[in-house]
């Protein structure tokens, strides 16, 4: 099942987070919310949206190792998609190390990173806590 995480889903979305050496030090701003992905009462994967306007910024997709490969992940996208068009977000953004293929079999692009949108460019995501390295990535909805 996968729901909105609430304000006492933060610890266990952080431990899963740490433990895939996520970052997680700027989990609780105001324009970020989280869904989880349960299965009994076990949150076992999660992803993250950082509102700026109408840009956006996927954050933090993550599943439990234990759950791999049973298609949490992409349950995950698809309800973030979901979630984003309802909030009228335009363009979906992200940066990653690990997973652009994923990313790219759900529809973003890569893009040069200063090319992202300026507000996304302000985000502490790009300024310090990703490394230059990351890929950048992009996708856009049509409204």
């Amino acid at each position: 099942m996968i729901r909105s995480a609430t304000k006492k889903d933060f610890p266990v979305i952080t431990e899963l987070l740490r433990t895939n050496n996520l970052v997680t030090s700027d989990l609780e701003g105001e324009n970020i919310s989280f869904l989880v992905y349960e299965t009994g009462a076990k949150i076992v994967g999660c992803i993250g949206l950082e509102i700026f306007g109408k840009q956006a910024l996927l954050r933090s997709l993550c599943t439990d190792v234990n759950y791999r490969g049973k298609g949490i992940g992409y349950k995950l996208v698809e309800a973030l998609f979901s979630k984003a068009k309802k909030e009228s977000i335009t363009t979906l953004y992200l940066l990653t190390e690990t997973a652009d293929t994923f990313f790219e079999k759900r529809g973003f692009a890569a893009i040069a990173r200063e090319s992202a949108n300026s507000a996304i460019l302000k985000s502490r995501q790009f300024i310090e806590l990703c490394p230059d390295s990351a890929v950048c990535m992009k996708k856009e909805f049509a409204l």
